[in-house]
């Protein structure tokens, strides 16, 4: 897609009269002092049908959609579909045709609206263009593939291929392959992790180990050892902490990734059927689901020490973090169903809001000075737990103007402005 193309998506007016409504709004109501939530803890607030063969579930916070891929069965893949999902109201509102395909994993660029399937029984990947939810590209893999990584900041998508150990490297602009990291003889690539920080790629593979390989040179610089039947794995940059889900145990084995060692295992119930992992940078939270017992775990990604689990469906097998609405969407393969999570009330609305408008604005803030060094103090002030001063941030005047240029870098980095977010922030 041609970066004309990508700017007329939504007109310069719209975004700015959204980010004027929101920032006015944010000064006249305020948000230093607003009253704390309930301290509920987490909660299954619902849950909804889909498609026979439910695989993944993947959210995007700027438009307030979230897709659910299922593939039919093995030997029928008539009713194969993406369907599409009101994020606000968890109800199905279309679906994308896909049954020539059958899709199992899902990946999104929330900056490009644009959605790429893992189509493993067809050796391919699929892209679809969401705001009209048409498929635009083919990549041909010519082996199995199993999980997408996208990387916003380069546009780039990575994709696990089982069998060759090695990860594709697809090129967001012209969708087409643009080469081969080889990531090792450990058996069956299963998933990979790019840390945009240390700029290393880390590769889960199912006999039991995480090649570590430097995103520069493309050069192996460590393997871990794991658990055999390793599944997938979650890096949260900030707290230099790595998750891999194990799935005969059902165990997150942490490591540290600046000494690249194993830290700890948490024991996760010793129910075996440990798979999909997500990270809620934000409040520095993983989930991962386990199909043993059908549960919704949370991680500390600061301590590394397990928070809570939470029973949601049989099967629980991927979970997405929506930022948007502060809840966590899960797939259940046993029912056919996509479960609602509330992780609960940590902290006050202060929180809450502020870390939305950090992780609608963090995107875009690498080609102006002042929002960066905006969106830093904001950041400094959510990891120092400080709300009322990061409350006080977006609701200054300052805030409302970081607001303002960031439409106009939006509109110049040719993405979606991410309306629903601050309609949302508008409103509280």
């Amino acid at each position: 897609m041609s970066l004309s193309q990508q700017r007329s998506r939504l007109s310069g007016a719209a975004r700015i009269a959204a980010v004027a409504t929101a920032s006015a709004a944010l000064a006249v109501t305020g948000l230093a002092g607003s009253p704390a939530s309930a301290a509920d803890g987490p909660a299954k607030t619902g849950s909804f049908k889909v498609a026979l063969g439910v695989y993944e579930v993947v959210t995007n916070p700027y438009t307030g959609k979230t897709y659910v891929a299922s593939g039919g069965t093995r030997t029928n893949t008539d009713t194969a579909q993406i369907q599409v999902v009101d994020t606000k109201t968890g109800m199905v509102t279309g679906s994308i045709p896909s049954s020539d395909t059958a899709p199992y994993a899902l990946a999104i660029n929330p900056v490009t609206n644009t959605l790429y399937t893992g189509n493993t029984r067809k050796n391919s990947v699929s892209v679809y263009d969401l705001d009209t939810n048409t498929e635009v590209a083919t990549i041909e893999l010519g082996v199995q593939n199993r999980q997408l990584e996208v990387d916003t900041r380069n546009n780039k998508l990575y994709v696990t291929e089982i069998n060759n150990q090695r990860v594709a490297v697809i090129d967001g602009e012209t969708n087409t392959l643009e080469g081969l990291i080889p990531v090792g003889a450990g058996a069956n690539a299963m998933d990979v992790e790019y840390d945009p920080t240390s700029k290393n790629f880390y590769v889960v593979h199912l006999a039991g180990d995480v090649t570590v390989v430097d995103g520069k040179t493309k050069k192996i610089k460590k393997v871990i050892p794991m658990p055999a039947t390793s599944q997938n794995v979650s890096v949260d940059p900030k707290t230099g902490l790595g998750f891999v889900t194990g799935y005969s145990d059902g165990s997150i084995t942490v490591f540290d990734t600046k000494t690249l060692k194993v830290v700890k295992t948490l024991d996760a119930g010793n129910n075996s059927g440990g798979l999909g992992i997500d990270l809620d940078a934000g409040t520095h939270t993983a989930y991962f689901t386990n199909q043993g017992d059908g549960a919704l775990w949370a991680i500390d990604t600061a301590t590394g020490d397990l928070k809570w689990s939470l029973p949601v469906g049989p099967r629980a097998n991927s979970p997405a973090v929506d930022t948007l609405y502060d809840q966590v969407f899960v797939t259940n393969k046993g029912d056919d169903t996509v479960a609602i999570v509330k992780p609960g009330a940590t902290a006050t609305d202060d929180k809450s809001t502020a870390a939305r408008v950090l992780a609608a604005l963090k995107p875009y803030a690498t080609s102006d000075r002042d929002l960066h060094r905006a969106l830093k103090d904001l950041e400094r002030a959510l990891a120092r737990g400080n709300w009322t001063a990061a409350g006080d941030l977006v609701a200054s005047r300052e805030g409302a103007r970081y607001l303002q240029r960031a439409v106009a870098e939006l509109e110049a980095a040719d993405a979606p402005a991410p309306a629903a977010v601050l309609e949302e922030i508008g409103g509280l």
